[in-house]
């Protein structure tokens, strides 16, 4: 009986334990009409893409910065941001990640406040607000 107790115990502290783990780590990736309109996505069946693509926005930088952009292989100041497309496309919010330059830093926020519109990320057929890390990659000036 004393086994039985002891067995029943664990199952129920293991049951509990992982219930939490998974409400803890829950993200919402699947729109319903349960949910609130203010949920931000970072996995959906299609990410929210600069019109003309990738090459498009390394153009954007290039025009937009009074400060050279440089590509790949090119040494860098890296700026580090992340953007929310919303479900029109429209960038709602700009945040630095990772930084070793203030100035730059401002630059970079100068350069996404111009941003047109992007083509808005896809969840099960429904636009939605996406979260998207970027980078831009400023010439090392001496």
């Amino acid at each position: 009986m004393r086994r039985l107790f002891i067995t029943l115990y664990f199952f129920i502290i293991s049951f509990c334990s992982f219930s939490q783990v998974i409400e803890e780590d829950y993200l919402p990736i699947t729109p319903s009409p349960h949910e609130s309109k203010d949920n931000i996505y970072i996995i959906v069946d299609e990410q929210p893409e600069f019109v003309g693509g990738e090459e498009a926005l390394q153009k954007f930088y290039h025009e937009k910065s009074p400060h050279p952009v440089v590509g790949e292989k090119e040494e860098a100041l890296v700026v580090y941001y992340q953007i929310v497309i919303d479900e029109n496309g429209d960038v709602i919010h700009f945040k630095i990640l990772h930084s070793k330059s203030e100035k730059l830093n401002e630059i970079t926020q100068k350069i996404v406040s111009k941003m047109p519109k992007w083509k808005p990320g896809v969840n099960k057929g429904i636009p939605v607000k996406v979260a998207k890390n970027l980078a831009v990659r400023y010439a090392i000036l001496e």
